[in-house]
This record gives C-alpha cells, structure tokens and sequence, in this order.
C-alpha cells in the first residue's frame, strides 16, 4: 500500500472477537471467588463452590481445588471445571510487602 490510500479493504480479522458482556461479567466473579477459601474463610466452602455471591454468580462450577502454597506467602488460586472449560484463577495482591515484591519482580 502507499501512503495516502486511505484504510485497507481486508482489515485483519479480530481473533478474540467482540467484547461480551456476559463472559465478562463471568470472568470477574470467577477472579472475585479467587479471594474465597483460605485465609478469608474455609477451604472447603471454595472447593464444595458455596462461598457466596462469586460463587452464586457462576454456574456449573465443579472439581474445585483450592492451590495454597506450602510457604504460606500469600499466593492462592483455584482451579476447577465450569461445564467443559478448564477455569484457573489466581488472587491478586493483598498486601504491601507483596506489592513490593511485584515491583521488584517486574525490573527482572
């Protein structure tokens, strides 16, 4: 193309596709269960998916497993099935010596 022609008549298509709102809204409250379980409250609530709103939020939830660290060092996730995708969720920082981590982590 020259310049000046102007937008190309075949633009790239878009792979992940326009945004939706439900599956948004989906992601959010599975990232928000992130934070249900341990330490916050039983593992077991998480794990049997009965933690509240995020978990009432999402449907067809299953095979649930809590991920804890052995160091204790304020990193948890779960994993589990929702229908036949394959969910993983991680929690967010929630401390300030974990932020200080994240910030030295990411001049690596």
């Amino acid at each position: 193309r020259e310049a000046g022609q102007g937008a190309p008549s075949n633009p790239a298509p878009n792979p992940s596709g326009p945004y939706n709102e439900l599956e948004a809204l989906q992601s959010a409250y599975l990232a928000t269960a992130a934070y249900c379980g341990y330490p916050k409250t039983s593992q077991a609530s998480l794990e049997a998916w009965s933690c509240g709103d995020p978990c009432n939020k999402v449907l067809g939830m299953s095979n649930v497993r809590q991920i804890i660290t052995p160091a204790h060092n304020d990193a948890f996730a779960f994993v589990g099935r929702q229908l036949s995708n394959c969910i993983l969720a991680f929690r967010g920082t929630t401390n300030l010596a974990g932020w200080m981590q994240d910030l030295k982590s990411s001049t690596l």
